[in-house]
This record gives C-alpha cells, structure tokens and sequence, in this order.
C-alpha cells in the first residue's frame, strides 16, 4: 500500500512531462509563427471574419485575436492562451466596460474553438495508447464546428436582448 502511495506522484510527474511536453513544443511553434510574421499574414486572410466579429477593435487586439482563432483551429489552443490573455487586456482597456460584448464573443469563441486538426486532442490519445485516433478526426471537427456556431449564438442573445 506504501509503495502505491509512493507511486502517484511519479505517475502525475510523468503524466504531467507526457502532456506538458507537446503543449510546450506548440508554444514555442505558435511563437516562431508569430515572429515570422505568419500570424499577421493569417489575420489579414481571416481580417473579413474578425472583422465582422469585432467591429470596433484595434489593430493590436485584432492581432492577438487571430492569434488565439488561428491557434485553435490548429487545435494548438492551450499555445494559444497567452494572446488570449492579452488579446481581453486590450479589450478591457479599450472599452472601458467589463465584459464587453465582444469580450464575452472572443470567449465563447475561444472556448468552443473550431478546430481543424486537433493536434492537442490527438497527441494526448496517442500518449495514452488510444487504440483510435485518426478515425476520430472528422467527428472532433464536426463537433468543434458545431460548437462554434453555438457559441456565436449565444453571444447573440445578450445583444437581442439590448435592441429590445
């Protein structure tokens, strides 16, 4: 019994080294993205529907953002946490207003997140010796779709609610 004892917090160490490992290394990808310039590149691709989902951002919020949108859809979301942070920093400071409706959106957006290739989702599976991965791969992006489109409704009430 002693010896099990012993042995939980060596497993949690080694889960943690197991999953903290590939978020890290996204980290780092999502960073070289965004010092390449490549993230700003994507912004001004999706600039339509960010725009149209923040009308009244600026430019930084804006990049940080496409940062967190794109992170997501690459299924690198936790990378992506840091610009989300400052991405509802600037937000606030703009705005002036806590939570803001766009605030709330990027949130609800952020958390859903439509994704694409679910690399987090997947590298954990194969970590822990899944026996189905890849087969996955089009249910885990229907249901991210569809939870996006939920959230984009639901950050529309709030609004319905102002006009009425």
């Amino acid at each position: 019994m002693i010896r099990n004892l012993l042995e939980v917090p060596n497993k949690t160490v080694s889960a943690l080294l197991k999953i903290g490992g590939p978020v890290i290394f996204y980290a780092g990808l999502l960073e070289i993205a965004s010092a390449s310039g490549l993230i700003k590149r994507l912004a001004e691709r999706f600039s339509f529907i960010i725009n149209k989902l923040f009308p009244t951002l600026s430019a930084p919020a804006r990049e940080h953002v496409a940062l967190a949108l794109v992170a997501n859809l690459l299924g690198l979301g936790a990378a992506g946490t840091p610009s989300v942070i400052k991405a509802l920093k600037l937000m606030r400071r703009e705005k002036k207003e806590e939570p803001s409706p766009e605030m709330a959106r990027f949130l609800l957006l952020n958390v859903a997140c439509f994704t694409v290739f679910p690399v987090t989702v997947l590298s954990v599976r194969k970590i822990f010796f899944a026996k189905i991965n890849m087969e996955l791969l089009p249910f885990f992006i229907l249901a991210s779709f569809f939870l996006s489109i939920v959230a984009l409704l639901i950050s529309k009430i709030p609004e319905r609610k102002n006009v009425s």
